[in-house]
């Protein structure tokens, strides 16, 4: 060390959830290492960094100029927003040398149940730029320049260079989901205890539901919830019942309140959700927050019970986009469920087990979408095959799904040829062939 340090840094360093770390550790790493504390996360709404970032910083610190390090961390290092420091200091201060995305065949490799991301970096000592980075990734080996490890954001994209260079085209000519909408996704409704929201319905009456314990709910303080288990590509099935207490809960308690609450085993206050939003009340369109390929759906504001609607929220495990009518909802899913929208976002999206991926509302935000009007022919178009895709059996869609397919390549300004290798990679990277 005392001569500059280490010519070779390699290491296994633990993978550490920021939740498990023990608070006085945490804030001994935050004092101490830069990447951990999070310096330049650029105004992220939280920062929980992984306990290998800490590792990797001190590995950079052992290396002496022109010395390299490489490390075996988690592949959510790729997309994390808590890694975004390192990957700009990588970008701007050493030299990467290789990404290895072991994620979708760890299992041939280690016998933990991961997702491993070899990763090699070299100090800069003064020489000239760096040409290429060696990538593997979905079995497939390739060079790209620094440059295209990324397709407008922080994020680091392993995608061959045609591929590549197709996605690239599309973020530099269509501006992000948020600023065509003009809108974010939000998070569906988090109760903060299921067992006390959920209900077991069994009769539903005039102006109350019985539950199974023989407590009787007024109509109004129920709704309808859609949870990710109940979400399919086009469909939404049977949703639960669960308790609609008014913002902040109850304030003056009537006689059910108490009953309800003395069965659940739990004080009369803790009754209201933890995140309520005015989005999850009126129409929507919704998807799956873990899923192998974007599973969009329209969720309607309400189910009709004879003269009444109860209202239809997502719960948290889906994330919501709150429309204007019921044909913009139909339109927009089309988008969402179509090849091309579903390559732009497996790029930027964080990897999770068995080639599931984490459709965060953060990740659809920033999609390029194109702006399509209510008075161009092809929101006409993709009304109508949306239309069609919710009332079909999931095998009889292929049709439908091509059409949108087609609608949208167009929109995007994607060939024939091109949207058959995006398909191609699409299949590849959710584990369901396809050619390299």
């Amino acid at each position: 060390m005392a001569r500059g340090g280490f010519d070779v840094v390699v290491g296994n360093p633990p993978w550490v959830r920021n939740s498990r770390i023990e608070p006085r550790a945490k804030r001994m790493y935050s004092e101490r290492f830069a990447l951990f504390r999070g310096d330049g996360a650029r105004g992220a709404a939280f920062h929980q960094p992984d306990l290998s970032i800490a590792f990797v910083e001190r590995a950079l610190a052992l290396a002496a100029p022109g010395g390299v390090v490489s490390l075996l961390v988690p592949a959510k290092l790729l997309n994390a927003g808590y890694a975004a420091p390192l990957r700009r200091r990588a970008a701007s201060s050493v030299h990467i040398l290789a990404l290895d995305d072991w994620s979708s065949d760890a299992q041939r490799h280690f016998d933990a149940d991961t997702f491993p991301l070899g990763i090699t970096l070299a100090h800069r000592d003064g020489g000239s730029g760096q040409a290429c980075v060696s990538i593997t990734s979905a079995g497939e080996s390739f060079a790209l320049p620094p440059a295209a490890l990324t397709l407008g954001g922080s994020e680091w994209s392993l995608l061959p260079p045609d591929v590549h260079a197709i996605l690239g085209r599309i973020h530099a000519a269509q501006s992000p989901l948020a600023e065509t909408l003009g809108r974010t996704p939000v998070m569906g409704v988090k109760t903060g205890n299921n067992g006390a929201f959920f209900l077991d319905v069994k009769r539903v009456r005039d102006k109350a539901v019985e539950t199974t314990d023989g407590i009787h709910i007024p109509l109004t303080a129920v709704c309808r919830c859609a949870r990710g288990r109940d979400v399919r590509r086009w469909q939404v099935g049977e949703p639960a019942w669960m308790l609609w207490p008014p913002a902040g809960g109850w304030r003056r308690p009537t006689r059910w309140v108490e009953r309800l609450a003395e069965a659940r085993g739990v004080e009369v206050e803790t009754l209201r959700l933890s995140y309520v939003r005015p989005e999850h009340v009126g129409i929507k369109v919704v998807w799956k927050d873990l899923s192998r390929g974007l599973c969009a759906a329209v969720l309607e504001d309400a189910v009709r019970l004879g003269d009444r609607s109860i209202p239809l929220v997502p719960n948290q495990t889906l994330y919501a986009l709150d429309v204007s009518s019921i044909d913009e909802a139909n339109v927009l899913a089309a988008l969402l469920n179509s090849t091309i929208v579903n390559v732009l976002v497996v790029a930027i999206a964080e990897r999770a087990k068995d080639s599931y991926f984490r459709y965060f509302g953060r990740t659809i935000a920033r999609l390029p979408l194109p702006s399509v009007a209510p008075s161009h022919e092809a929101w006409t178009r993709l009304l109508r095959a949306a239309r069609r895709a919710r009332r079909k059996p999931e095998t009889a869609r292929e049709g439908v799904d091509d059409e949108i397919d087609a609608i949208v390549a167009a929109l995007y300004g994607v060939s024939v040829d091109e949207h058959a290798r995006l398909a191609s990679f699409l299949r590849k990277r959710l584990g369901m062939g396809g050619d390299a």
